[in-house]
């Protein structure tokens, strides 16, 4: 048996279904979900999967770490996989510690999240290995309109920024906030999942169709062999751990421009998990020695994660 600690669960309701279909599967796992708040949607999905309410790691570390590890001991946790960005950096300082109680956390190493949650790292580590990251504006006197204004290590969106013209950058720009070169495309998301030892094994490339909120409402599964060659490169390049989230425009000229790394099951996963390729159940079968298969994904056209059109 199997005991999986899922954290912070919050509204990711269809990864409590994804638990659900591995146990009518017969996988030998015991579910444990954990939030900050017992009013989580995703605590209401299933009666017989355990709950538990965390400290808000945002509030304190060490009492959120402390708290974790204490759970994790007396439970006999096996396998610990975070859902949201406050986690990880908390959890990829500690994670040694968790191996001492034999708890595998799916998260990469400190230095990988280091490098590339911030945006100004992130273009500086692109730039090294060939790799097209929009320009970051250091003087006003080099901007080319329209252009970014966003967070430094910002997710989903948040606060982000078109600006058209420099009279309207603000006096007092906010803590953290930068200007960057503005990307006109289609813009893609890619799932790349790596095996624990950081090795590659599968990815899935999705057109988003409808954005909202900085979340995919639609999005189109699709195949390209550049998709996947690059891919490739960032999986070997990072040797990341589990599954990584990568946002990227592709502009008229058919150049590739990445613009955001999210080193957890993303906003954009249920598309990757509806279409066919079960990331979940390969990780688990990871865990579990067994071998792992990963299914092709079907090209078809998804709204929330459920199929509307098939065109195979």
């Amino acid at each position: 048996m199997i005991k999986i600690l899922i954290t912070n669960i919050g509204r990711r309701t269809y990864f409590v279904r994804y638990l659900e279909e591995l146990i009518k599967l017969k996988y030998p796992i015991k579910v444990y979900l954990s939030d900050a708040s017992k009013n989580t949607a995703g605590f209401y999905i299933n009666k017989k999967f355990k709950k538990v309410i965390f400290p808000r790691v945002n509030k304190s570390e060490k009492k959120y770490i402390m708290f974790l590890k204490s759970f994790c001991k007396k439970e006999k946790i096996n396998l610990v996989i975070p859902l949201i960005d406050s986690d990880l950096n908390i959890l990829a300082k500690n994670k040694d510690e968790f191996k001492k109680i034999n708890t595998t956390i799916l998260v990469s190493d400190i230095k990988i999240l280091n490098q590339l949650k911030n945006k100004i790292n992130a273009y500086n580590f692109c730039k090294k290995n060939n790799l097209n990251y929009p320009k970051i504006y250091k003087s006003k006197m080099f901007i080319k309109t329209p252009f970014i204004y966003k967070d430094i290590s910002g997710s989903a969106s948040k606060g982000l920024k078109i600006l058209k013209n420099k009279k309207q950058i603000p006096i007092k720009p906010k803590k953290n906030f930068f200007l960057q070169e503005y990307i006109k495309g289609k813009e893609y998301n890619l799932d790349i999942l790596n095996d624990l030892k950081g090795n590659y094994l599968h990815s899935t490339s999705k057109l988003k169709i409808e954005m909202r909120s900085g979340e995919t409402d639609k999005a189109k599964i699709v195949k390209f062999k550049s998709h996947e060659k690059l891919a490739k490169k960032i999986s070997k390049l990072l040797s990341h751990i589990g599954p990584i989230d990568v946002d990227f425009i592709i502009n008229e000229k058919n150049k590739i421009y990445l613009i955001d790394f999210n080193f957890r099951f993303g906003g954009g996963y249920p598309f990757t998990h509806r279409s066919g390729s079960n990331y979940l159940k390969a990780i688990i079968d990871n865990y579990l020695g067994k071998k792992i298969e990963i299914k092709k994904n079907r090209q078809s056209i998804l709204f929330k994660g459920i199929e509307i059109l098939n065109e195979e």
